[in-house]
C-alpha cells in the first residue's frame, strides 16, 4: 500500500507512467484493515482512518491524471472537444462525497493540515484543465480572426462569466486561493512546514504560480484574488 501511494505521487508528479500506474491495491482498503493504527487513547488521531482518506485522495489524483493529463495529445483533443466539461463534473461530485466521508474528523493540525492542503490541491489540479483549454480555445479563435494585436488581448478572457467553464475556473482559483490560506493560518514554517514531503511544497508553488497566471489575464477583473495574503 505504501508502495502504491509513494509510486502514484511520484508518477503523477512527473506525468509519467510507472509500473503499478492503474490497477492500484488488490483490496479495497479499510481503516478496520489496520487496528494498530486506530486510536489508541480519546486524544490520538485515528491514523488508519487518516490512511484511509490518503489513500482515496491518492486514488483521485490518479485517476484525474489518466483521464485530463495522460499525454499531450490527448489534452489537446479534450481541449477541441469538450469532453472534459462532463469529466470534471464528475470529479467535482466525487469530491463533494469525499470530503463528506472525511472532511469533518478530527486530527492534530499538522495531520490534518496533510489532507486539507491534499484536498484542495486535487480540487485546483482537476479544475485549472478548463483554464487552459479556455486559453487554448482564446488564441486559436484570435488566430483564426487575425484581429490586430491589442483587440485580440483586450477581448481575450472578455465574458469568462457566461462560459460554460465558468464555474470550473471559479473552483480552480478558489482552490488555490483556499490552499494558501490553510497554510499561512494552520501550518507553522518552523515546527510544521520545514518537516512536510516534498510534494506540498510544489502543492504551494503550483497554487501560487497558478493565481499569478490569472492575474496576469484579463479574468482577473471578474475573479477574486486573494494575492495580498
Amino acid at each position: 500500500i505504501y508502495s502504491f501511494i509513494i509510486d502514484n505521487t511520484v508518477s503523477i508528479r512527473l506525468g509519467k507512467g510507472f509500473w503499478c500506474r492503474g490497477p492500484g491495491p488488490s483490496t479495497i482498503v479499510r481503516a478496520a484493515d489496520f487496528p494498530s493504527l486506530r486510536a489508541q487513547t480519546p486524544r490520538s488521531d485515528d491514523l488508519a482512518s487518516l490512511f484511509q482518506a490518503h489513500i482515496e485522495l491518492t486514488q483521485l489524483f490518479s485517476d484525474a491524471h489518466d483521464i485530463l493529463y495522460s499525454s499531450t495529445s490527448h489534452r489537446e483533443h479534450l481541449y477541441v472537444g469538450g469532453e472534459y466539461v462532463r469529466y470534471i463534473d464528475d470529479f467535482a461530485s466525487t469530491l463533494r462525497n469525499w470530503k463528506l466521508a472525511w472532511g469533518s474528523l478530527s486530527f492534530t493540525p499538522h495531520a490534518k493540515a496533510t489532507l486539507v492542503l491534499s484536498y484542495d490541491f486535487l480540487r485546483l489540479y482537476v479544475n485549472a484543465f478548463t483554464l487552459q483549454a479556455t486559453i487554448n480555445r482564446e488564441i486559436t479563435h484570435a488566430r483564426r480572426n487575425s484581429p490586430p494585436p491589442s483587440f485580440a488581448l483586450g477581448l481575450l478572457f472578455a465574458n469568462v462569466s457566461s462560459s460554460p467553464d465558468a464555474p470550473f475556473i471559479y473552483e480552480s482559483v478558489d482552490a488555490a486561493n483556499s490552499l494558501l490560506s490553510n497554510l499561512n493560518s494552520f501550518i507553522d514554517p518552523v515546527s510544521g512546514l520545514r518537516y512536510m514531503p516534498l510534494k506540498y511544497y510544489l502543492y504551494v508553488i503550483h497554487a501560487a504560480v497558478f493565481l499569478f497566471k490569472v492575474y496576469c489575464t484579463p479574468m482577473k477583473n471578474q475573479i477574486s484574488i486573494n494575492v495580498d495574503d
